[in-house]
């Protein structure tokens, strides 16, 4: 070091140790790391004051040799710093460079910058082995002063140092001295000197401003005008050591977005001739434990003087509020309060069914927020005879019990909870007055849950209504009410303190889920009724999914909310005629990918009523009778509606056109099928429909219907002679009751390609819409439509048919017969503007003249018309001159050799 720069520190280095900065030439300097560093951010670490990043001394090479500092900033690149000069700074010298503790590894740029980006000093990129440079830059002008490290290209090794940052303000300028920035290390007391930007200790006229994270201890009372906590920082604030008895902050103010932190140590306003209220204005306060000991805020007892909290208040020590002293945020401590007279809890949080006040409290609680466990007011004022609490109550998935020497208002954030009280119960009416709660306004109670404490000690659940100025509590049809109790996530069914009324729910009780649960069944379950509230999923899974699946078996499920199935099922356990109906909103099957289902079962032919929209992508199979009332048009997944034993014994209804599967759902149907309503579309994207003793599908008298179906086959598995039936009955009919053949109000039209393998069929339109439908079996009742654009194909004796112009007869070359499936038509028939072809030209032998005509369609009576022929194909090999063309000859199209034309229909 050269004898100028040390004259040059040394100077600093004693007017720092006085006061912070010195007078040259009627300007002050200031260091800058005594002015707080808070803002400055570090790539990796935490910035550190006076030491390198990593905690070592400050080491930098000068003149190619390690040269050790006192005074400066360590940090890590990327780094950025910015600190408000606001015009008032004249320049701003620095040594930089890449300190020597990590052996010459490591590079940095180091830039001084002001508020608009512009570059006043720069060093160009310095390695662990450079030597360090001095930045000079001036700041006339300048509202922030801004350091910048840059890591390059990589950021490893990038220890980057400010050394000796000197501040040079213009001539008679000052920083704002009255604000004091916490800027020593951590875990010191608050009366260390060199501990505060400007080397004191703020007095009752100036403010302790915390910019980052601090532990302060108190060897004594401190008396400050207002205490500042940044953003992101938190103000840990306790006794100096455990001997010491608890000091106190006395303040004007406190302020900022930051936390603090209590151990043994206390607030105390200091009031003044102009301010009768302190304000304690940080958002969090935690009151921290220390054995027996304690924390507080002493508002005094003079009236009309006042010390306001509105933090909000948490942890678990032990909160001592003396005189006149209002929480104005939530308190949420777990530990114990005690409230002296006049001293007021704006909103006390009881989380776990304690109140937390201390027996001997002698304030006011104005309004009790319960979330969980069960708070008992009766209980609750004999443990405190001498605090006021008659407070406005808001219940959110806990428990309150009301006696009736407690008057209450509910409040209006009450949600999903329960509110036991007592009450006059009227048998006649079915209802009970509650005289001691009144209801907020605005206040809803629509899904709260009320429990009714009856003579003879016996607990029920009603509905609750507000009305005539009082609530009133009407009996349901079944008075035994069990309601889920224990929130989401992994609770069994059968554990006893899940419910409400510690028990498990059985057959003839409802299970109630007032908000969402996730349940888990080890076995089948027996209960009256599942009802789900509006608003809430309950979630059905089986503890064991390589296991037998187990089921819910109910009456009924009911509710607005939403039930979700996973490896499990909703059975019916109706001992009448009487369906199983579900009811709830939506019933999602989800998808685990592992092959295994979810399912609704319904009992014998009692069909279950689904009246649900089914959603989801899992497997779903519907078992016995079912009923489909819902929109199932977002069910993506796969559905095996199925029957037990004889698959003609089980029939499925679709009582609303919209309740078909019309996604990407691919469904098997096993059974009769029966349309209940009159006039309606009902769609399937991918459908396989067949039956052991013909696939039938039921019909209401007069119905004008139309059975979409995109892809699928439509197929008798079993028995050639007998296939798909439209049969025709009754309303209210079972699937054979009263139904006769035929129904010509029926239409079934493939959208899609698909096969259609009919053997017995009765009187209804079948219209091929679209894509090739291919026929195995005959079938002479049905009337048929080919629409333009779709084809039909295949070796079958169909009925009467209707093509439009455009409508496709495609038919597949057998080379190892060498044949061609024949469609056989009934009646005479006009071919006009109809494509012939095959679907594998290239595989048809070369034309001669010799070649014997392949018949593709022939019909009992006479053809007309002559077939389209607009596409060209040669194939290959062929003699020059002889094609194949389709052409009419008698009552057939056949496939012969042409003299000349290259003209044959392809598909």
């Amino acid at each position: 070091m050269n004898t100028s720069m040390k004259i040059k520190m040394l100077t600093v280095v004693i007017a720092t140790a006085a006061a912070f900065f010195v007078a040259k030439a009627e300007q002050v300097t200031y260091h800058l790391e005594r002015l707080g560093i808070g803002s400055m951010t570090s790539g990796w670490g935490t910035p550190q004051i006076n030491k390198s990043i990593g905690g070592n001394t400050l080491r930098l090479r000068v003149g190619g040799e390690s040269q050790d500092f006192s005074y400066g900033i360590g940090t890590h690149a990327d780094s950025y710093f910015e600190y408000p000069v606001n015009g008032k700074a004249a320049s701003f010298s620095v040594r930089v460079g890449v300190d020597r503790e990590q052996d010459g590894k490591g590079n940095v740029s180091f830039f001084v910058k002001d508020e608009n980006g512009n570059v006043l000093a720069q060093s160009g990129e310095l390695t662990g082995v450079s030597d360090s440079v001095v930045l000079e830059a001036n700041l006339v002008g300048v509202q922030t002063l801004c350091l910048v490290a840059d890591k390059g290209d990589s950021d490893s090794d990038d220890h980057a140092d400010w050394v000796d940052p000197i501040l040079t303000m213009a001539e008679g300028e000052r920083l704002d001295e009255s604000r004091c920035v916490w800027c020593g290390p951590t875990d010191r007391g608050w009366d260390n000197q060199d501990c505060w930007s400007f080397g004191a200790v703020p007095t009752a006229e100036q403010t302790a401003v915390f910019d980052m994270s601090w532990l302060v201890k108190m060897n004594g009372d401190v008396t400050v005008s207002n205490v500042e906590v940044k953003a992101s920082a938190t103000l840990d604030l306790r006794k100096a050591n455990s001997q010491t008895n608890g000091k106190n902050l006395y303040v004007q103010e406190m302020s900022g977005d930051g936390s603090l932190q209590l151990t043994r140590a206390g607030i105390k306003p200091t009031y003044t001739s102009t301010r009768s209220t302190v304000y304690v204005n940080v958002p969090r306060i935690e009151i921290r434990e220390d054995g027996t000991h304690d924390s507080w805020f002493d508002g005094g007892n003079e009236e009309g003087k006042r010390l306001v909290v509105n933090s909000n208040l948490s942890g678990s020590g032990y909160l001592k509020c003396y005189g006149n002293v209002t929480l104005a945020g939530d308190t949420a401590t777990t530990g114990s309060i005690l409230l002296q007279s006049g001293s007021i809890v704006k909103r006390l949080v009881v989380a776990d069914g304690q109140c937390h006040l201390a027996s001997d409290s002698s304030g006011t609680v104005e309004s009790i927020v319960v979330t969980g466990g069960t708070l008992d007011f009766d209980a609750l004022r004999a443990a405190c005879p001498n605090a006021t609490i008659t407070p406005s109550v808001t219940v959110d998935d806990g428990s309150i019990k009301v006696g009736p020497q407690t008057a209450i208002t509910l409040g209006t954030g009450s949600s999903p909870g329960v509110l036991e009280v007592s009450g006059t119960w009227n048998d006649e009416n079915k209802v009970a007055a509650l005289d001691n709660i009144t209801l907020a306004q605005g206040a809803d109670i629509s899904r709260l849950t009320v429990k009714l404490a009856m003579e003879g000690g016996e607990t029920v659940f009603y509905s609750v209504a507000y009305e005539g100025g009082k609530y009133v509590l009407t009996v349901a049809s079944d008075p035994t009410i069990y309601v889920w109790t224990n929130g989401n996530g992994d609770k069994m069914w059968t554990t006893p303190g899940n419910w409400n009324k510690n028990a498990v729910p059985k057959a003839g009780h409802t299970a109630k889920f007032s908000s969402a649960a996730e349940v888990k069944l080890s076995g089948s379950v027996s209960v009256g009724t599942v009802d789900v509230a509006e608003g809430a999923t309950v979630k059905f899974v089986t503890t064991d999914i390589w296991g037998v699946h187990p089921s819910v078996q109910s009456c009924a499920v009911t509710g607005a909310g939403k039930i979700q199935l996973y490896h499990a099922g909703i059975k019916s356990s109706r001992t009448d005629s009487e369906p199983l109906v579900i009811d709830v909103a939506e019933v999602e099957i989800l998808d685990a990918g592992d092959g295994h289902d979810s399912w609704i079962e319904g009992k014998g032919d009692v069909p279950t009523v689904i009246n649900s929209d089914l959603t989801g992508s899992g497997f779903f199979i519907g078992r016995n009778a079912l009923t489909f009332g819902g929109d199932n048009s977002a069910f993506t997944g796969k559905a095996k509606i199925e029957g037990v034993g004889n698959y003609n014994q089980a029939e499925r209804r679709f009582t609303n056109p919209a309740a078909g599967f019309s996604s990407a759902s691919k469904v098997e149907i096993w059974g009769f099928l029966l349309l209940d309503f009159n006039v309606g579309e009902i769609s399937f994207t991918n459908l396989t429909f067949r039956e052991s003793w013909g696939a039938a599908i039921y019909l209401l008298k007069d119905a004008e219907v139309t059975m979409n179906v995109a892809d699928g086959s439509i197929y008798n598995n079993y028995q050639p002679n007998v296939g798909f039936q439209v049969m025709e009955r009754v309303e209210g009919s079972y699937a054979r009751d009263n139904a006769t053949a035929g129904c010509g109000g029926f239409t079934l039209r493939m959208t899609g390609s698909g096969t259609f393998d009919n053997g017995l069929s009765h009187g209804y339109i079948f219209e091929a819409a679209s894509g090739t439908t291919s026929f195995s079996f005959n079938n002479t009742d049905a009337t048929y439509r080919v629409k333009s654009g779709a084809a039909i194909s295949g070796s079958a004796t169909i009925g009467a048919v209707a093509f439009e112009s455009g409508a496709k007869v495609l038919q597949t070359y057998d080379s190892t017969t060498p044949a061609m499936p024949v469609l056989t038509l009934t009646g005479d028939y006009d071919v006009s503007g109809v494509l012939f072809g095959v679907t594998n030209p290239a595989d048809l032998p070369a034309a001669t003249k010799e070649a014997t005509p392949f018949t593709m369609l022939t019909a009992t009576g006479t053809l007309s018309g002559a077939p389209t022929t607009d596409a060209i194909y040669k194939p290959e090999g062929s003699a020059a001159g002889i094609k194949w063309v389709a052409a009419k000859s008698d009552n057939s199209v056949v496939l012969k050799a042409a003299a000349s034309g290259f003209i044959v229909v392809v598909y």
